[in-house]
């Protein structure tokens, strides 16, 4: 599955090197991409719901638009520390 997608990259990008091409074929660089992804996605929805959710009730400080990220942050690390927790076992 990851070749097809390298393969895209390649034909749209013909000008990549070797060593990088090798590099986006271990499998831990897309991982921690697609982590990294993740992760974007989550504190942007994060920020714009406790954005909205502060806009909606109208509190003075903009309780939301800071528990909702860090909420979204202690979740997802206590996720990728169990996901690592069970590899090693």
């Amino acid at each position: 599955m990851h070749n097809v997608r390298i393969n895209k990259i390649l034909f749209i990008f013909p000008l990549i090197s070797a060593n990088f091409t090798k590099l986006l074929k271990t499998s831990w660089v897309m991982r921690y991409a697609g982590l990294a992804t993740q992760w974007m996605a989550m504190l942007l929805v994060s920020v714009w719901l406790g954005y909205k959710l502060d806009k909606y009730i109208g509190p003075r400080f903009h309780i939301f638009v800071i528990v909702f990220p860090l909420a979204v942050l202690v979740v997802s690390l206590w996720g990728i520390i169990k996901e690592f927790n069970n590899n090693q076992k």
